[in-house]
């Protein structure tokens, strides 16, 4: 039977003209907020982490020129669909910015451009995970290097697809188009929902072999993939046609008749 159960995506049909009052956002995204320490703690273990920086030359991370950090700067994400990116400091928010322009010039090793603890460093990666789906390329894992309790240093893991990124996004943006087009003739949010749901359905196989499997190329280019692809497509296509849409780590668990 061809079943698709987004078990990670929270997607709320809403077009951007009907977005809610600040007020009423923030008692939506409590659910998530409640459990950011819990998907912290589980991102720990997938963070490599340096020993304290030492001296040597080599260990500075890169300095970055005034005119790149205006690039960066002058870019905003709205909290309505990253709603990660929404629960940072001020602070935070930059350097989330700045590890997203990186991790699309596939540049790994930077320094961060405003001061950075060890928590807010877990914090933006998780974040950046999270609500970027569109940087297929990006691996979960990352490293970091510490002086005195402050991040000097962010690395940045990319996957094989990194190699040809240009050929790769080509791919990965033809194969999207061709669902969003259809999806954006529909009549309503619900409709255009229910066209990606069911084009990926009819797409995409569930197979824990598929290489890249955690990701949305899998699904949109590959044709398989596991629940992790099929829901960061899922995401990535409904950014692409203006429709919220949260992804939720979550964990399945088997009754006791084996269902």
């Amino acid at each position: 039977h061809n079943i698709l159960v987004f078990l990670l995506v929270l997607c709320l049909a809403v077009p951007l003209s009907g977005c809610r009052a600040a007020r009423q956002l923030q008692d939506e995204l409590s659910q998530v907020s409640d459990g950011i320490e819990a998907l912290l703690s589980e991102n720990r273990t997938n963070v490599s982490r340096s020993t304290e920086k030492s001296d040597t030359p080599d260990a500075p991370g890169q300095s970055l020129p005034e005119s790149t950090a205006d690039t960066w700067d002058s870019v905003t994400y709205d909290p309505l669909f990253y709603p990660y990116y929404g629960q940072l400091s001020e602070n935070a928010q930059v350097v989330y910015r700045q590890v997203c322009y990186y991790a699309a010039a596939q540049t790994a090793s930077f320094e961060p451009c405003r001061p950075l603890s060890e928590e807010e460093a877990e914090a933006i990666m998780t974040a950046v995970y999270y609500d970027q789906p569109g940087l297929f390329w990006l691996d979960g894992d990352y490293e970091y290097r510490h002086l005195n309790g402050q991040v000097v240093e962010l690395i940045l893991h990319f996957i094989d697809l990194a190699q040809e990124l240009s050929d790769n996004r080509r791919e990965f943006e033809r194969a999207a188009s061709s669902i969003l087009a259809e999806a954006r003739q529909a009549s309503d949010p619900a409709a255009s929902e229910r066209i990606v749901h069911d084009r990926l359905l009819e797409r995409v196989v569930y197979d824990e072999n598929a290489p890249y499997n955690q990701n949305a190329y899998s699904a949109l280019v590959g044709g398989s993939a596991v629940c992790a692809g099929y829901a960061r497509a899922f995401q990535y296509l409904m950014h692409q046609l203006q429709i919220r849409c949260f992804y939720c780590l979550g964990t399945a668990v088997r009754n006791k008749d084996g269902r």
